[in-house]
């Protein structure tokens, strides 16, 4: 859905891509982006060149096959640089305890009380109530988690990297509903039955995973 379609070359050229970012990660660290990513550039652009004659729809073309790499394999790959931080693990769970709640909280009240529509054109069935029931899950989760669990943060900065977080999650929702309106398909892929694809289930991690791998580098 985020690959050119119909160009099944191009494809896979950028899902081999994609796929080595996270590896590339684990072994030499965030730094190997400053090479990686351009390098990427090089050889979606070179394959366009060679294969394409119509110079106008190369630049489209290039362009998302780039942003693929980006949304898919680079914003992943911050889970492998979360988790090889100081209690990687514990801070993975943290982040993913508040936008599982984040979801559930967003879900169950908009469904039950949402009568505002959050982005009708984007998404009929979010709504403004559902996105603040969204936010305080989140809160909700991140102090009882760092309470009992990570115990690494104050009461005010745990409740604000949760809204923080809250609000990237929910943007990263609104976000992919964009790309399948877009696309004109209702799941990004059928892989998992009865889920659609596999960024229907991590849509909401993927724009708050490297926001949360650099406030960590930062703290």
């Amino acid at each position: 859905m985020v690959m050119p379609a119909g160009d099944y070359r191009l494809k896979t050229i950028g899902a081999i891509l994609s796929a080595s970012l996270p590896f590339c990660m684990y072994f030499y660290g965030i730094t190997v982006f400053s090479w990686l990513i351009p390098f990427s550039v090089f050889i979606i652009l070179a394959y366009l060149l060679l294969y394409h004659n119509n110079i106008s729809a190369i630049t489209g073309l290039a362009g998302k096959g780039v942003f693929g790499i980006i949304y898919t394999g680079l914003f992943l790959s911050y889970i492998i640089g979360i988790k090889t931080t100081e209690q990687g693990g514990w801070w993975l769970l943290f982040l993913f305890s508040i936008i599982w709640s984040n979801d559930t909280f967003a879900y169950l009240i908009g469904k039950g009380f949402g009568n505002i529509k959050l982005a009708p054109q984007i998404s009929p069935n979010k709504t403004v109530e559902g996105a603040f029931a969204g936010i305080i899950g989140g809160i909700l989760a991140a102090i009882i988690f760092n309470t009992m669990v990570l115990k690494k943060l104050d009461l005010f900065s745990a409740v604000l990297l949760a809204i923080m977080i809250g609000i990237l999650s929910q943007l990263g929702d609104l976000f992919e509903s964009m790309l399948k309106r877009g696309a004109g398909v209702k799941d990004s892929g059928s892989i998992i039955p009865g889920h659609g694809g596999i960024l229907d289930r991590i849509d909401s991690a993927l724009i708050p995973l490297p926001f949360f791998y650099h406030f960590l580098m930062w703290s």
